[in-house]
C-alpha cells in the first residue's frame, strides 16, 4: 500500500467515515485529502485511496472538496475523469475554479506531451532523409554530432546546478549544526537564509533560460518599428537588474534608432535577444560587490540594402581572447560570470536573430569594451520563416 500521510491510518480512517462521515472533524478530513497526494504519486491508488476519494469528493464541506480537486493532475486518465466529472458542476465556486485550474495543467502538460514526441519524430524524419540522400555514414556522423552537443549541454547544466546546489548545502547545514548545538544567533541565521535564497533565485533563472532556449520558434510574423523593440529591450534589462537588487543608473544608455525602420519579427524573442544583450552590456561594468561602476552603452541601428545593423557597444571590461573564442561558440550554460549569469542569455539571443534570417558577431578586446552586431532582414522570405 502506498505511504500513508503521518496523521492518519488510511484504512482505519476509511472504515470511520464509510460508518460515519462526522467521525472526522472537517479540517482533518481536508487534512487527509492533501495528504493523499503523497500516496498517488509514490504508486497507482489502490482500493483503500480510492475509496477515500469518493467519500471526499462527495463531502458537505466545500474545502475538502477543493482539497479534491487539487489532486485531479496527478490521478490516471479514468480517474480523472470520474472525480472532474463530479466536482466540474460542484456549487461551490472555489470547488469550480480548482477544477478548471487543474483541467488546464492537464492540457497543457498533455499538449506538452505530443509537442515533444512530434518534435523526437520531426528529428528521426530528418536523420531518414539525410540518410536517403546523402548515406549512412553522414547520417550517422550526424546523429553522434548531434548526441555528442546535447551532451556538453546536459553536462554544462548539470556542472552549472551542481555549483548553486553546493552552497546551499553548505549554508543548510550550518544552519542545522546551530540548532543541534543551540547556538542560535540572528545575524549569521538571517545571512544564511539569504545566500540559500539568492542560490534559489539563481537556480530559477537557470532552468527559465533552459526552458527558453528550448522552446519552439514562433512562426508568426509582423511589422514592427525597431525603436520601440529596442526601447522595450533596454526597459526589460534594466528592470531585471533592479529585480535582482543591483541599481544600474551608473550605466548611461545611449540610443540612435530611426523611426522609420520597421521590420518583420516576432516581437517578443527579438525583445529577449535585445534584452539578454544588454543585460550583458551592464555586467561589463559590474563590480565585485554587484554593484555598477559609470559607463557608457551606445545602442545604434541603421540600413544596409534590405538588411538592418543593430549595433550595441559597451566600453566595459572587455574579454580576453580566449574568453572571446569560447563565447563565439555560443555554447548555452558557458559563462564566466559566477554570481548573475547563466550562460544561456547569448545562445538564446543568436538563435531567436538566427531564426529571423540574421546573424548575431561579436567583438571584444579587454579595456576597451564589447561590440555585438545584430543583422536583421527588413521582410522575412517564406523561406526563411520556420
Amino acid at each position: 500500500m502506498p505511504a500513508a500521510p503521518p496523521k492518519f491510518d488510511l484504512v482505519v480512517v476509511l472504515s470511520q467515515l464509510k460508518a460515519n462521515r462526522d467521525a472526522i472533524p472537517w479540517h482533518e478530513r481536508r487534512d487527509l485529502a492533501r495528504g493523499l497526494a503523497e500516496a498517488i504519486a509514490t504508486a497507482p491508488p489502490v482500493d483503500t485511496v480510492l475509496g477515500l476519494l469518493e467519500i471526499l469528493t462527495a463531502d458537505p464541506k466545500p474545502e475538502v472538496r477543493q482539497a479534491v480537486a487539487n489532486l485531479l493532475p496527478l490521478l490516471a486518465d479514468g480517474l480523472f475523469a470520474r472525480i472532474a466529472a463530479a466536482l466540474e458542476e460542484d456549487s461551490n465556486a472555489f470547488v469550480r475554479r480548482a477544477v478548471q485550474r487543474a483541467l488546464d495543467r492537464r492540457r497543457r502538460g498533455q499538449q506538452e506531451a505530443t509537442r515533444k514526441r512530434r518534435n523526437i519524430a520531426e528529428v528521426q524524419g530528418d536523420f531518414a532523409m539525410m540518410e536517403r540522400l546523402h548515406g549512412r555514414p553522414a547520417a550517422l556522423r550526424a546523429r553522434q554530432m548531434c548526441e555528442r552537443f546535447a551532451e556538453v549541454l546536459i553536462g554544462t547544466a548539470v556542472h552549472n546546478m551542481r555549483g548553486v546546489l553546493t552552497p546551499m548545502k553548505i549554508s543548510a547545514a550550518a544552519l542545522v549544526r546551530q540548532i543541534d548545538d543551540g547556538h542560535l544567533d540572528g545575524r549569521s541565521i538571517k545571512d544564511a537564509l539569504g545566500r540559500v535564497s539568492g542560490q534559489v533565485q539563481f537556480l530559477e533563472r537557470l532552468l527559465e533560460e533552459m526552458r527558453a532556449y528550448s522552446q519552439p520558434i514562433a512562426a508568426q510574423r509582423r511589422r514592427e518599428r525597431l525603436v520601440e523593440i529596442v526601447a522595450e529591450g533596454r526597459h526589460a534589462a534594466v528592470e531585471y537588474l533592479r529585480g535582482s537588487g543591483r541599481n544600474p543608473s551608473p550605466v548611461d544608455v545611449a540610443m540612435s534608432v530611426p523611426e522609420n525602420i520597421t521590420v518583420d519579427m516576432a516581437r517578443h524573442q527579438i525583445v529577449v535577444a535585445i534584452t539578454n544583450i544588454l543585460k550583458n552590456a551592464h555586467e561589463a561594468f559590474a563590480m565585485e560587490d554587484g554593484s555598477f561602476r559609470p559607463g557608457q552603452i551606445g545602442v545604434e541601428a541603421h540600413l544596409a540594402g534590405e538588411e538592418v545593423r543593430l549595433v550595441i557597444r559597451d566600453n566595459g571590461a572587455g574579454l580576453a581572447a580566449e574568453d572571446l573564442r569560447e563565447l563565439r561558440e555560443f555554447v548555452p550554460g558557458r559563462t564566466s560570470k559566477k554570481s548573475y549569469g547563466t550562460g544561456f542569455g547569448l545562445p538564446i539571443a543568436r538563435r531567436y536573430v538566427q531564426a529571423h534570417g540574421g546573424s548575431l558577431e561579436i567583438d571584444s578586446e579587454v579595456g576597451s569594451g564589447t561590440t555585438v552586431v545584430i543583422t536583421l532582414p527588413l521582410e522575412q522570405d517564406e523561406m526563411e520563416k520556420p
